[in-house]
This record gives C-alpha cells, structure tokens and sequence, in this order.
C-alpha cells in the first residue's frame, strides 16, 4: 500500500480514512484545543499541532518531520518529496538496476502505451552506464558507476497507460560529492515531479504545447474535414494504450478534438497525434 500525507487542516475529526486507501484500516481524530490525537487503527498515536503532517500506510500513523528541521540539504529535499531517509545511502559502489518490459507483439501498431515492468535511473555528474547482463529476452540488467548522485525508479503495476507510475526505491550520493549540488539536482529534475505543486506546473506547460500544436495543425485538419464533406467524424484511438472514441470536428483553432471519456494531461497531445496520424498528414517525430 502506498503512504498517505495529511497536513493538520486536512485531517477531520473522528474517523479518518485517507483518500485512495482500501480496507477497513483507518485513524481516530479527537480535538484538543488547537491540537488533534490521532490514533491509528493498527498502530501509532500522534499529537497534531497547526503546520504538522500526519503519515499513514494502512493503519499505522507516524507524526512526518517538518522540512526545517533537517539541517541537511539533500535531506530536506527528501522530506519535501515525503520520501523516507532510508532510501538515502552514501556510497563509492556501482549501483545495479534492472531495465525490464512486456512483451509488445500483439500490442496495436504505434500505440504509446508504456511497456516498462523494471528499473530506470538517472545520475548526476560524470557517471558511466553500462550493461551487465543481456540475455536478449525481456530485461537487462545495467550498472552506473561514479557520479556524484543515482536515483533509481521502479515501474509499478501492469495497467496499460501512457506512463506508468513510478516509485523512487533507491537514492545513492557519492561521499564526496558536493551536497548542495546535489540537493539542488534532485530538486529541480530527478524529484521534482514529487515535490509540492510539480503537477500543476507541468500540467500547465503541457498545455502550451497542446494549444500550440494544434493552433500549427488545425488548419490542416480542418482541410481534411472539409474534404469528407465538413462533417465531424469519429474514430477509436489506440495511441493511449487503451480504446477511446474521439470526435474531430470544425473549430475555433481549425480543428476541435473531444474524447469520449476524460484523459489526463499528459495524454493530450498523444490524442492529437492520433488524429494526425489518421488523417495521414505527415510530420516528423521530432515535432512531439
């Protein structure tokens, strides 16, 4: 089960069960003056003061440290990522990780489902990547050595998406690496899709990029239209990784493209390319 966080404000008094939890797990809030106590269902009891986060993970609750009281740089970008101190080690070792996948022949052509099951890492600094093992099948197992600092994600469940959720399982810094560099890196690229409002940034740059793809490609869409008579169309779009109905008609920007059901942000400009794609009209990879 993935851990749960509640700031004090978002945790209500009497039964609490965080949102996305399964089972009958829960915690118990009572109100003391500006305080709460929550008790958990399994284990741990926790005072909650204004500005505290409260841990949970089935059951069990834990008061999360607050980020100032780390002195240490690289540890405080872990508790802003609410990630345990454990994952963090101090290392001169190769880290190893697995690169794995599923097996994509009967997969539809050109569908952008992602097919990873293993490992993937990234590293600051002069580090060197290379294959331990490749027995040709459906993984690989590689190493990087030097570096100044390794974070190493693992994919987690099988469900077919454009991107498959991850979760961070190691994070290795060189013993003489500079730490506030380092600290600085993993705020600014390798976890900063954990940190506090990431989502929305993205969120809203990706939306940029859609508008401004289809503002370039709308004009031609909509001469496609024009030539099967003007009438909106639709078709099922399998670039997902899943079966959507998606609607192309006439719009403001040339072009007006409606899915059947909701697709997450990241998933928009994917869409367009299928509507691309469809309507046969040619541009190259790098424009996605």
């Amino acid at each position: 089960m993935a851990k749960r966080y509640a700031e004090f404000n978002r945790v209500p008094e009497g039964f609490f069960k965080p949102e996305g939890t399964l089972g009958r797990h829960h915690c118990t809030v009572v109100r003391q003056g500006d305080e709460k106590v929550v008790v958990g269902s399994v284990a741990g009891r926790v005072t909650l003061k204004p500005g505290d986060t409260l841990g949970y993970d089935c059951g069990t609750i834990w008061l999360v440290p607050r980020v100032e009281s780390y002195q240490d740089p690289i540890r405080r970008v872990l508790a802003q990522a609410h990630l345990g101190q454990k994952l963090l080690e101090f290392s001169t070792k190769p880290v190893e990780f697995t690169d794995s996948w599923q097996d994509t022949s009967g997969w539809p052509e050109n569908s952008a489902a992602d097919p990873s099951t293993g490992e993937e890492a990234a590293f600051l600094g002069d580090g060197l990547k290379s294959v331990v093992e490749d027995t040709g099948g459906n993984y690989i197992r590689r190493q990087i050595t030097g570096g100044d600092a390794i974070v190493v994600r693992r994919a987690m469940g099988n469900e077919t998406t454009s991107r498959r959720p991850r979760r961070v399982v190691r994070i290795v810094v060189r013993p003489a690496s500079n730490k506030a560099a380092v600290a600085k890196w993993l705020a600014e690229e390798a976890l900063s899709s954990l940190l506090p409002g990431h989502e929305d940034r993205q969120a809203r740059k990706e939306e940029l990029v859609y508008q401004r793809l289809l503002k370039e490609l709308g004009p031609e869409i909509r001469s496609k239209i024009q030539r099967f008579g003007g009438r909106p169309f639709e078709f099922w779009c399998s670039h997902l990784g899943y079966q959507v109905s998606v609607l192309v008609s006439q719009g403001k920007e040339g072009a007006e493209i409606q899915a059947a059901q909701p697709v997450k942000w990241y998933e928009r400009r994917t869409l367009l390319r299928s509507v691309v794609d469809h309507l046969l009209i040619q541009r190259p990879l790098e424009l996605w």
